[in-house]
């Protein structure tokens, strides 16, 4: 659901060991990259881990493999208890936390509606669906249908329902990866995976990573500010590139799970720095639903550090929590 408008900006580096290494790679529908401090003899080494790590999580996760845990899952009948691996269980209970406080502005089971809005697998065309329609995929919604049990990492469907994990799964790939690197002692890395970002440590030259937001414009692709960031997890959600038009009117990919409409308001982007990055994705796509006002009250509530630009007819217009007069914007 969420889309990535978070861009690393490259920096220089030093001769020797104390190098910043890249490299590439395409995991869970989505590009990933990877830069560390360390040595470039490891690269081939240390991709073929993080491929490792992220091939785990798209076998557990994907809503696009038949046979992933995910849709076994959403196969299952209602009523019967589902074990859960340790990572499917763990990101299904963070979305769970992130519902209930966001009083269903988050919810992982939204998929019936974004499928009937055209934002889904399915192969519609754009068009607004009738009352019969939304009523039936409405239905469907519901996160409270999942009852979840931590003593046996089971899940059990109450009403039928299947869950989408792709408003937060990007951000706990992030997170794997980057735990990976710990184990490999890595002192400073960037780990970016669907635009999503966890970063730790200092470039070679002492100064912090260079995180972009970007331009929330359909197209436009340019930098709106540049974040310095080290030991913190970063996510951005936003409205401005999928979307579709029906009499002049624009129907958002971003849709409301508690009216079953796309997001009508002026908030175009979202981005959230917190220690996971699991979180920061699914708090991003919370506030997005819930626009300007209550994401920012909802984000002093829950001390979170928030970023967020509305669309005037001006331009832009930014608001940001206190916690995020932390970070400070450079030019």
């Amino acid at each position: 659901m969420a889309f990535f408008a978070i861009m690393a900006a490259t920096g220089c580096s030093v001769s020797g060991q104390d190098e910043i290494q890249t490299f590439y790679g395409q995991a869970l529908g989505t590009s990933y990259s990877i830069k560390y401090v360390g040595e470039k003899n490891k690269v081939g080494k240390y991709q073929h881990g993080v491929n490792s790590v992220l091939d785990r999580i798209d076998q557990s996760m994907s809503t696009y493999l038949k046979k992933s845990e995910l849709n076994r899952f959403n196969d299952a009948p209602v009523g019967e208890p589902f074990h859960m691996s340790d990572d499917l269980f763990y990101v299904v209970s963070q979305a769970q936390i992130i519902s209930e406080k966001s009083v269903g502005a988050f919810d992982i089971t939204v998929e019936p509606l974004v499928d009937l809005w055209g934002f889904g697998p399915s192969d519609r065309p754009d068009i607004v669906p009738d009352k019969a329609e939304l009523t039936k995929a409405f239905d469907m919604v519901g996160y409270s249908a999942l009852q979840m049990d931590t003593a046996t990492h089971t899940v059990t469907k109450i009403a039928p329902r299947e869950i989408d994990l792709s408003a937060i799964a990007k951000g706990y790939a992030v997170d794997k990866v980057a735990e990976y690197l710990d184990s490999l002692n890595i002192s400073a890395y960037l780990v970016e995976v669907g635009g999503e970002m966890r970063l730790k440590g200092k470039k070679p030259n002492g100064d912090s990573w260079r995180v972009a937001i970007e331009t929330p414009e359909s197209g436009a692709g340019g930098i709106y500010r540049i974040l310095p960031l080290s030991d913190r997890a970063i996510a951005t959600s936003g409205d401005y590139r999928n979307y579709f038009e029906v009499n002049g009117k624009r129907y958002s990919h971003t849709i409301d799970p508690k009216t079953g409409f796309p997001i009508d308001h002026p908030l175009v982007s979202v981005s959230v720095i917190t220690d996971s990055c699991a979180i920061a994705d699914g708090w991003a796509t919370a506030m997005m639903v819930l626009g300007t006002r209550s994401a920012l009250e909802l984000a002093e509530k829950e001390q979170l550090a928030v970023f967020l630009i509305e669309k005037t007819a001006d331009g832009f217009k930014e608001y940001k929590s206190s916690l995020f007069d932390n970070y400070e914007f450079k030019r």
